[in-house]
């Protein structure tokens, strides 16, 4: 789905601040959760080129298994966030990066049940398709921010520029204040 611009009526500004700030504890629980796995993940990939393919089997079944959870979990709460328009595309991204971690994962348990490393190769593919989807990500969340930022500079500009009426007018001489300036002979001294 493509990008809807921000300026769209189903995309207020606060419902787009409101969609961040509920997905942001989502991303910073799985990304804290993901590191260590990752890790993990590709020692087990180094090892397997020379190491005894049984018990890395039954290792890397260990870490689909302890890590599946969590990113279903994180799937799971991403279906309970709507987003609005303009954020239709960066939460497609989070969504495909999970899936494609829970793919990783369940890859891991198969070489665990097939007792073989092969399924290591499909691991590593959806780990890749997993950074496409992150890349997604932080392009749309770079704009997404940019265009938040851009229409605050602009609302506080109009706010300054609404404030300033009166001192505006002192300046160039309008309002109330230009019969008093000095220097003027048909003006009060």
């Amino acid at each position: 789905m493509a990008a809807a611009p921000m300026s769209e009526p189903g995309s207020p500004p606060r419902d787009v601040v409101a969609y961040l700030l509920q997905l942001r504890p989502i991303m910073q629980a799985t990304i804290a959760q993901r590191r260590e796995w990752i890790r993990a993940v590709g020692l087990l990939i180094e090892e397997a080129r020379t190491g005894d393919p049984i018990a890395l089997a039954r290792r890397a079944g260990q870490l689909g298994h302890g890590q599946i959870v969590a990113f279903r979990e994180a799937r799971l709460q991403m279906t309970h966030l709507v987003p609005p328009p303009s954020c239709y595309t960066l939460h497609e991204a989070v969504v495909g990066w999970l899936d494609k971690h829970v793919d990783a994962c369940e890859g891991l348990i198969r070489a665990e049940q097939m007792r073989s490393l092969r399924p290591l190769r499909e691991v590593q593919e959806k780990l890749g398709d997993a950074r496409q989807h992150s890349q997604r990500f932080n392009d749309e969340y770079a704009r997404i921010v940019a265009e938040l930022r851009q229409r605050v500079d602009a609302a506080l500009e109009r706010r300054r520029g609404r404030g300033r009426g009166t001192r505006r007018g002192r300046r160039r001489g309008g309002g109330i204040w230009a019969i008093f300036r000095p220097g003027r002979p048909d003006r009060a001294p």
